[in-house]
């Protein structure tokens, strides 16, 4: 996928063990959707990045939060941060995730 006037893309998956965190990331030009497929209810958070901090910074004080549940899924929108940390001690938690990247007439 990417050529011509589309988007590109890729996708994958994301396995986080008990306790287990993907620490914060900026996702520049591109944009992320995330599908929670399975983790302890209310037990995966998701933490988006102030967008008016400067420099792109992850200041957690700052940082909005969301508990998800399977089935639940999040978009992080181009020129964010994000987070995600698995709060359970006893689920790993899976999530389905997609990068879409702008045409390049866009960026």
């Amino acid at each position: 996928p990417g050529h011509g006037p589309f988007p590109g893309w890729i996708s994958g998956q994301l396995d986080l063990p008990p306790t287990g965190i993907k620490d914060a990331e900026s996702v520049g030009l591109c944009s992320q959707v995330f599908n929670v497929a399975s983790c302890q209810p209310k037990a995966l958070e998701f933490a988006l990045a102030d967008p008016d901090e400067s420099e792109a910074q992850f200041l957690p004080e700052t940082a909005q939060r969301f508990l998800l549940s399977p089935g639940d899924m999040f978009c992080v929108p181009a020129g964010n941060m994000y987070r995600i940390e698995n709060h359970s001690k006893t689920h790993d938690c899976k999530l389905f995730w997609t990068i879409i990247r702008p045409t390049p007439g866009d960026a």
